[in-house]
């Protein structure tokens, strides 16, 4: 909710009326249903995998969700070398 309301007077600034902001909330979730489920999404996920992750840390002790963080981790790093590595060989 507070996002929300942060996303909310962030715009309201941006658009300088409410009646501006109005405009541009209808124009762009309202007119334009498709774009808004597209980006809802992977918000959706988001939301689903940090409760998931949640549940999973209140149900574990903590010696063993610390081991599994660490070859998580171990895990998203070589991914992401081996990412950077191909974007790097082929500039150069």
């Amino acid at each position: 909710m507070i996002a929300i309301s942060d996303q909310l007077c962030v715009s309201w600034f941006q658009e300088g009326t409410i009646r501006r902001l109005v405009q541009h909330l209808h124009e762009n979730i309202i007119q334009q249903p498709w774009d808004c489920v597209k980006i809802s999404v992977p918000a959706i996920v988001y939301i689903l995998q940090n409760n998931l992750l949640y549940l999973a840390v209140s149900n574990l002790e903590a010696a063993t969700f610390q081991v599994r963080g660490a070859a998580v981790h171990l895990e998203i790093q070589s991914v992401l070398d081996r990412g950077v590595r191909s974007v790097c060989g082929r500039r150069g």
